[in-house]
């Protein structure tokens, strides 16, 4: 399997900038992303005030529910204008800038050696920008984190870093846009380790937490430093939340918390497929898809007074918690009505993250679930607005499978420290839940839908993000699959400095590889006169030079097979004379054992 060549590769002379050099680096990614989440956050609030008011502004009240839009039932309409300029810019500058932006950062750190193109930042910020201000019902987490993994790509290619640096920029610009974003530097430092870095080391965690840091103070210096959710006395609204029945129910929210993450997954990739095949136009698809998400914005604003499930909104989840917001009924109408909005906007198009509904969902199902467990047992101290932030957590750590990222964001967030023993088991049970019913998270089953299938577990290693091309085994010799063992000596003596014979057929593809091992023990063994062809191993997979080492391992294990032939252009040619070389599986784990050995000793 080759690499995507759409993005220009690297220049021969990438280098590996000397620590303190890479730390100043990791420094300037911070500050570049910080900016860029302060002008995403303006951005946002110039089209949500054009879009909805027809004036121009930046002011953006966050934390009040919206005003009712200048256009009346027209208001329909706002999110399909905003659709289709949304499809305009995706298909004219950056088709990858559709959707969360998460799965298309995981592929360019694990499948594209950290290559991001530049236009991406700009084209993620202005569709993202469109469809959060037009009324999307999608969030900013996914957009920041593509746009700072974008523009720390971009600064790591100016200066040549080589692909470790540059993965591990990636992280840190993603880590710092989130940062920066919702005022969370310890999510922001979280988020990178959980779900981007593909190697946990001092050498990479560093650089993450410079960036994310520098990122999360610009941030704060600019947008204000009031956490996202200003909870009113939270000891008061968190009293008896550490009662054994309190914490024993947050666990059983935890399982509806499981479930509902699974249902989310599965409803996104339902609906994106669905909306895939009834139409080839991308206008279309977008249009109709906000059509219906007009008419709910209409129909909640018609009935309720307010938009509700329009764009990021964590004006409705800030009236939960303020128990302003805590009608049973409203409480499961919203969490169905956010369900499909998302769905409908993520699936027909739109650019966005899932953050900030899973937010959205996991508050309206938690409160909803504390408060007919209050009328179940009126005696027992439960509060809605402590299970609201316990759903919070578990449905975005559900969703993600980020179990870290999901618990320190949402407390940061929220600042709700003495329930934070309940949130950690609920979303324990969150994502196991999830993953009983479902393996994939919402970001992974994107990618595999692809055909791109990663592990983010811990022993992952950034050794496996090198190139085929490091190592492989360059003395090869080319004889047809006929030869036979007395003629191959014949020919090559046995001295010869090969290490691997590639057997040909009639058309020169290759049929075969020998190791020359395997020709001194045929020798041995008295078998001169068998063809190679009796020898050679038949199966082996085909990449090419400058492919991953992870997607060479995974081939390999896949198919099961201990060779692989390695070509300078594409692999798929099968002609011998654009091999360049043999990479066999106990060379690999030699390099891979050394490679562990030297990083264990590395201070």
């Amino acid at each position: 399997m080759s690499t995507d060549t759409s993005l220009n590769r690297e220049p021969n002379d990438e280098r590996e900038a000397p620590a303190l050099v890479f730390s100043l680096i990791a420094v300037i990614v911070g500050i570049v992303t910080g900016l860029g989440a302060v002008l995403f956050y303006y951005l946002i609030s110039f089209f949500h005030n054009l879009f909805f008011y027809g004036r121009l502004s930046l002011t953006l009240g966050g934390e009040s529910l919206l005003e009712p839009s200048i256009w009346g039932p027209f208001v329909i309409l706002v999110p399909v204008i905003g659709g289709l300029g949304v499809v305009w810019l995706t298909r004219t500058f950056a088709p990858e800038a559709r959707g969360s932006g998460v799965p298309e950062v995981i592929d360019a750190v694990y499948f594209r050696e950290g290559l991001i193109r530049p236009v991406v930042a700009a084209a993620k910020s202005l569709a993202s920008a469109l469809s959060i201000g037009s009324g999307a019902s999608v969030g900013k987490e996914g957009p920041i984190i593509q746009i700072g993994a974008s523009l720390a790509s971009s600064i790591a290619r100016l200066v040549h870093l080589s692909t470790w640096q540059r993965i591990t920029l990636i992280a840190a610009g993603a880590g710092g846009g989130i940062a920066a974003t919702f005022n969370t530097p310890l999510g922001g430092v979280m988020f990178a380790v959980e779900l981007m870095l593909p190697e946990l080391s001092v050498r990479t965690f560093m650089p993450v937490v410079l960036s994310t840091a520098t990122a999360s103070y610009i941030g704060r210096t600019t947008l204000g430093m009031t956490p996202a959710f200003v909870i009113p006395a939270p000891e008061a609204v968190s009293a008896g939340a550490l009662d054994f029945y309190n914490i024993a129910a947050m666990s059983v929210l935890g399982v509806a918390c499981g479930v509902t993450a699974w249902l989310f997954i599965r409803l996104l990739s339902f609906t994106e497929v669905t909306f895939e095949r009834l139409t080839s136009n991308q206008y279309l698809r977008h249009a109709t898809g906000m059509l219906f998400v007009g008419l709910m914005l209409f129909g909640f604003q018609y009935t309720y007074g307010h938009y509700h499930i329009a764009g990021a909104n964590y004006a409705t989840i800030s009236e939960i918690l303020h128990g302003n917001l805590l009608a049973f009924q409203l409480l499961v109408l919203l969490f169905g009505a956010k369900l499909l909005a998302t769905t409908l906007s993520l699936g027909s198009g739109s650019s966005g993250g899932i953050f900030s509904p899973a937010l959205f969902l996991g508050a309206t199902l938690g409160a909803a679930f504390g408060i007919a467990l209050s009328l179940i047992w009126p005696t027992a101290n439960i509060n809605p607005m402590n299970y609201a932030v316990v759903g919070m957590a578990s449905v975005v750590g559900g969703v993600t499978g980020a179990a870290l990222t999901a618990i320190v964001m949402v407390f940061e967030m929220t600042r709700a420290y003495t329930i934070i023993i309940p949130l950690i088991i609920a979303v324990a049970v969150a994502i196991g839940i999830r993953r009983a019913l479902i393996d994939e998270t919402i970001y992974s089953i994107k990618l595999t839908r692809r055909g791109k299938h990663f592990s983010s577990e811990r022993h992952r290693n950034l050794f496996l993000m090198r190139r085929a091309e490091e190592f492989t085994e360059e003395g090869i010799a080319t004889l047809p699959e006929a030869t036979t063992v007395s003629n191959a000596f014949e020919l090559l003596g046995r001295e010869a400095e090969v290490q691997y014979l590639l057997l040909t057929d009639e058309y020169d593809e290759v049929s075969g590889i020998l190791s020359f091992e395997g020709l001194l023990a045929a020798e041995h063994e008295h078998h001169e006169d068998w063809p190679l062809a009796r020898l050679g191993h038949r199966r082996f997979v085909q990449v090419g030079a400058r492919d991953l080492l992870s997607q060479v391992v995974q081939q390999l294990t896949q198919q099961g097979v201990d060779y692989a032939l390695v070509y300078a252009g594409a692999a798929e040619t099968g002609l011998a004379e654009e091999v360049v070389g043999v990479l066999d599986k106990d060379h690999l784990a030699d390099s891979v054992m050394e490679q562990f050995r030297s990083f264990s000793t590395t201070p």
